[in-house]
């Protein structure tokens, strides 16, 4: 199974960061004089923090290509990549101080709600799709191992 208890520190940490983040914010936002945004220092430190980790959550699709370079386990990367990534949605919306000013705003909003839900779904149907698979053709076997079934019959 993809997501089980060796993700719970991994949600452990984006709780608690995104509850620091939040308590900064809210910090910073009774300080502010005006509203809030991208252009204050809060809201670059939030945007700046995000687009590293988009660089981050990219990266895994580095990884996976070149399998032969080892730099730490595949499996953190994924759990890092997934926990990360959703912690990206709470500080895009500290950056943006909760708004949405212009027509190119609302696109980056939209194509980064289509990244997050495409990922979300993603995760859930490598859950579901190779139980369901398993359960309705348990006699279907891998390619590979085609040989070693007819051997075994």
């Amino acid at each position: 199974m993809l997501i089980d208890g060796t993700h719970r520190r991994w949600l452990a940490a984006t709780l608690i960061l995104t509850l620091g983040a939040t308590a900064f914010y809210v910090v910073t936002a009774r300080a502010a004089i005006g509203p809030t945004g991208g252009g204050t220092i809060p809201g670059l430190v939030f945007g700046g923090v995000a687009a590293a980790l988009f660089v981050f959550c990219a990266l895994l699709g580095v990884r996976r290509k070149m399998p032969t370079v080892r730099i730490g386990r595949a499996q953190t990367w994924l759990r890092a990549h997934i926990w990360l990534g959703l912690f990206t949605v709470p500080l895009v919306f500290l950056h943006a101080g909760f708004r949405v000013n212009g027509a190119l705003a609302l696109a980056l909003v939209l194509v980064f709600a289509a990244v997050i839900v495409s990922g979300i779904f993603g995760l859930v149907a490598q859950q579901l799709v190779p139980r369901s698979m398993t359960r309705r053709v348990p006699m279907e076997t891998i390619y590979e191992q085609i040989e070693r079934v007819l051997e075994q019959l």
